[in-house]
């Protein structure tokens, strides 16, 4: 989440002139008696509680999205940090009805309020269900015994269509479909494979379950589909440790080349960000991307588009996700 310094600055000077000062942030800085933070407050009550109500405001916001989101996961074990939350507001709820104002305005600025809630914009708001497949490939396109370039030049993986309800079309266009649930295929070392379900937070996607070992790579396909409630500008920020790429195709198009081999990256949540317009409805995307176990993968979706990797842009809390559960759904 980002944090705007005169954003603070502005509730810092709303509180003084309530005649309640914002906690200090100073591990060194005495703590201030009761007495003289009620004091504070009792010179200006009425712009003391605003200040309260404004700083609590996005706590109780994601907590609404939370919420609306309950049939997705109350039964799952990420429900117990909205929980947590929910706890923590109603303590600083409790703190108010007892007219102690100013202690109940120092938990809702302190750290732990924040960091309560942004567990639950990440693993419940910014959580996505996927069905992932694979691994498809061959094995020779691995170079064993060259682990700073591991992909040979051999790899046509991207260009290799492998399932029978996608068929890429240069790359660009896909024919129509989602995944088919019934069927199952043929992939690395003659395993069979079919679309299975994972779940990803906002962060890091862990695909270990679908790679064959730690050495060779192969390809997975994933899909999800996101519901936007309008016309909505979108970055999915990717970060990776394999050569390649993944390629991405949002409502059956994509709007970017591949990367050409040898470009090895370091693993980082924030290296590379794509823009996409999503419409409003379900948005169908599917991602084809070389992988390998042990291998890491993030990817995460923010708002609007920035062509900066060092802008620390907001996550998109209205967005919805969902998979199919059979086919034809």
């Amino acid at each position: 989440m980002r944090f705007y310094p005169y954003g603070a600055a502005l509730l810092s000077l709303l509180i003084v002139a309530a005649g309640c000062r914002p906690p200090d942030q100073s591990s060194k800085a005495p703590a201030r008696s009761s007495a003289l933070r009620a004091a504070r407050v009792a010179a200006a009550p009425a712009a003391a509680v605003a200040a309260l109500d404004k700083a609590l405001a996005p706590a109780r916001k994601t907590v609404a999205q939370a919420q609306a989101r309950a049939a997705e996961w109350q039964n799952q074990p990420v429900w117990t940090n909205l929980s947590a939350l929910t706890n923590m507001i109603a303590d600083i709820d409790a703190l108010r009805a007892s007219g102690n104002i100013a202690d109940a305005y120092e938990k809702a600025t302190a750290y732990a309020l924040n960091k309560a809630r942004q567990r639950v914009v990440d693993q419940i708001l910014q959580a996505m269900p996927l069905l992932v497949i694979g691994a498809f490939g061959n094995p020779d396109w691995t170079d064993l015994t060259n682990p700073a370039q591991p992909i040979r030049s051999s790899f046509n993986g991207y260009r290799t269509p492998f399932l029978k309800e996608y068929q890429e079309s240069n790359w660009r266009e896909l024919v129509h479909g989602r995944p088919d649930l019934t069927n199952t295929y043929t992939g690395m070392f003659q395993h069979r494979v079919m679309w299975q379900t994972a779940v990803k937070d906002a962060n890091c996607l862990t695909l270990d379950a679908f790679c064959p070992d730690a050495s060779h790579w192969g390809i997975l396909y994933i899909y999800t589909e996101i519901f936007s409630p309008d016309d909505h500008k979108v970055s999915f920020v990717l970060g990776s440790e394999f050569q390649y790429h993944p390629l991405i195709w949002v409502n059956n198009g994509m709007g970017y080349d591949f990367e050409l081999p040898g470009q090895k990256w370091t693993p980082d949540p924030r290296q590379r960000q794509l823009h996409f317009n999503l419409k409003p409805g379900w948005n169908p995307v599917l991602m084809k991307l070389l992988h390998r176990r042990g291998a890491r993968f993030y990817w995460r979706i923010v708002e609007g588009w920035s062509d900066s990797l060092t802008d620390m842009l907001e996550p998109v809390e209205v967005l919805r996700f969902r998979i199919p559960e059979k086919t034809g759904t």
